[in-house]
């Protein structure tokens, strides 16, 4: 019988010594915790990109209601609250297709909805090449939390898929933010903000050491070759089902009392070049159906495909906007009679020179906690 027992004890030691090492990066790490004080500045930076997004969806409905909110992908992820009047949310990331706005706002109490409503529609979401109406509907959030025994299960996933975290996690252990929480947050700086906006630490420290003067040919080519990037099809034709979803979004926000903005977001110049030509017309077709719709309803709408004044060096990468992006189309909304009448963009100025942050409070603490690390992303 000892034997026996010694034999299993050989065999599960392997298994627990890896599950304990586990154990301890996830609570270490903080991956485990969820934290909705709105008076917290702690980054938030999850492993897994789905539990951003339920954390996000928990922050709105567990914290006093937000006036404004901003709703989009990835790309209005740079919108910050000091560019408001009012309390302000960004729940960029928590949506994907035309069809899943309104889907997520029917699932948000009536008493948390806001009373201005930011709306970012990605010009490739209306190109039926990229998606088609029948597969768009497919909800990239969850309303509910994972259990702690499925977190950790979770957790150990992403992990496994990348291998180098742990290692930077343990070998920068000391440099580390002990409030911060996730593997992400902890280890690149790259997570969420308390008011939902998007700070990349790690990525924006190595764009400032080696491309100060970015463009993004290079990059829009190299998506179209490896393909490693979808939503660069080319395409002719709008789906008008894809615009009666925004007409019925209008429709579903007037019921509700709140007063949408709604918006194209921009491209880097470089790649607006590689756009604008006819294999890629259901951008104009979009726009120039969307103007009309939103002129009929009364609703303030921006087209910002393209915008003067911006340039490759303001833009995370060939999508993404930085903040100072972002602000300059604020800017451009408040000239509008419609939306200045509204009182809700602050009007702020940079504190700074640089081409992508507000603050240079963010340079500094990223210069700060990576200049000479030796990371590996």
């Amino acid at each position: 019988m000892n034997r026996f027992l010694k034999t299993i004890f050989i065999f599960t030691l392997p298994y627990l010594i890896v599950t304990l090492f586990f154990l301890f990066v996830y609570f270490s790490s903080r991956e485990s915790y969820f934290s909705f004080d709105t008076k917290t500045e702690k980054q938030i930076g999850y492993i897994g990109s789905e539990k951003l997004s339920t954390y996000k969806i928990n922050a709105i409905l567990q914290r006093p209601k937000y006036s404004i909110w901003v709703l989009g992908t990835s790309r209005v992820l740079q919108f910050r609250k000091e560019m408001f009047t009012k309390q302000f949310y960004n729940l960029g990331l928590s949506v994907t297709a035309v069809r899943s706005y309104i889907d997520f706002l029917k699932k948000i109490p009536a008493n948390k909805l806001p009373d201005y409503l930011l709306v970012s529609l990605d010009q490739r979401n209306f190109n039926n090449k990229y998606e088609t109406y029948e597969s768009s509907l497919v909800p990239p959030y969850s309303f509910e939390k994972l259990s702690l025994y499925e977190d950790f299960k979770s957790f150990i996933k992403n992990l496994i898929l990348n291998p180098n975290l742990i290692w930077e996690y343990l070998k920068n252990i000391g440099q580390i933010g002990s409030d911060d929480i996730g593997l992400y947050a902890k280890v690149y700086m790259n997570g969420f903000r308390n008011d939902g906006s998007h700070l990349n630490g790690y990525g924006l420290y190595k764009t400032i050491k080696t491309n100060n003067n970015q463009n993004f040919t290079g990059w829009f080519v190299e998506n179209l070759k490896t393909q490693s990037t979808h939503g660069f099809e080319e395409g002719e034709f709008v789906d008008p089902r894809f615009i009666n979803e925004v007409e019925n979004l209008i429709k579903f926000c007037a019921t509700r009392h709140i007063k949408p903005i709604i918006f194209l977001p921009p491209f880097p110049p470089s790649v607006f070049d590689k756009l604008n030509n006819n294999k890629y017309s259901y951008i104009k077709k979009a726009s120039k159906q969307l103007s009309a719709l939103c002129i009929n309803k009364g609703v303030p709408f921006f087209d910002f495909t393209h915008i003067d004044s911006v340039y490759d060096h303001n833009f995370l990468d060939g999508t993404h906007g930085s903040e100072i992006v972002n602000l300059k189309l604020l800017t451009l909304m408040d000239q509008s009679s419609e939306v200045h009448r509204m009182g809700i963009i602050s009007g702020i100025n940079p504190d700074t020179n640089s081409n992508l942050f507000l603050f240079k409070s963010d340079s500094l603490k990223i210069f700060k906690r990576f200049e000479g690390t030796r990371i590996k992303n």
